[in-house]
C-alpha cells in the first residue's frame, strides 16, 4: 500500500495566495494579530481592554463598566442625531420614519391570514 503524499503548506494552491512570490508573502506577529482582531473578538461594548467579560466582572466593576459603555453610547446617539438635525429640522423624524416605521409596518400583517374554514361555514349556511 502506497504512503499518501503530504504537501507541505508552502506547497497547497491557494486562490487567496499568490503562488511563486515571496515578497508578498508576510508573516504576521501575534501582536499584529491581536491588534487586527480584538475589535471582532472582544468588542469594546462587552469587553474591558483586559479582555475580561463584563459579566465575569466583580458587582462593583461591571455597573462602573455597563455606566461607562451606556455613557458612550448615549454620546454617539446624542451626535448623531445633532448631525441629522444640522442638516435638516425634521431629520431625525424622517430617519426615523425611514428605518422604524416602514420597516415595521409590516410586522402585523404576518398574522392576517384568513381561516379558510371559518369562511367555508359563512358561504354555505344559507340561512
Amino acid at each position: 500500500m502506497a504512503s499518501p503524499i503530504i504537501l507541505p503548506p508552502s506547497d497547497l494552491v491557494s486562490p487567496n495566495r499568490p503562488q511563486n512570490d515571496d515578497s508578498t508573502t508576510r508573516s504576521l506577529s501575534e501582536k499584529t494579530e491581536l491588534e487586527i482582531l480584538s475589535p471582532v473578538l472582544y468588542p469594546d461594548d462587552s469587553y474591558t481592554p483586559d479582555f475580561v467579560y463584563w459579566a465575569d466582572l466583580p458587582l462593583r466593576q461591571k455597573v462602573s463598566f455597563v455606566l461607562n459603555v451606556d455613557k458612550t453610547e448615549v454620546a454617539k446617539e446624542w451626535a448623531a442625531t445633532k448631525a441629522l438635525f444640522k442638516r435638516s429640522k425634521f431629520g431625525p423624524v424622517a430617519w426615523y420614519f425611514n428605518n422604524g416605521i416602514l420597516p415595521g409596518a409590516g410586522l402585523g400583517l404576518e398574522g392576517c391570514v384568513i381561516p379558510t374554514n371559518s369562511i367555508k361555514k359563512v358561504f354555505t349556511n344559507k340561512s
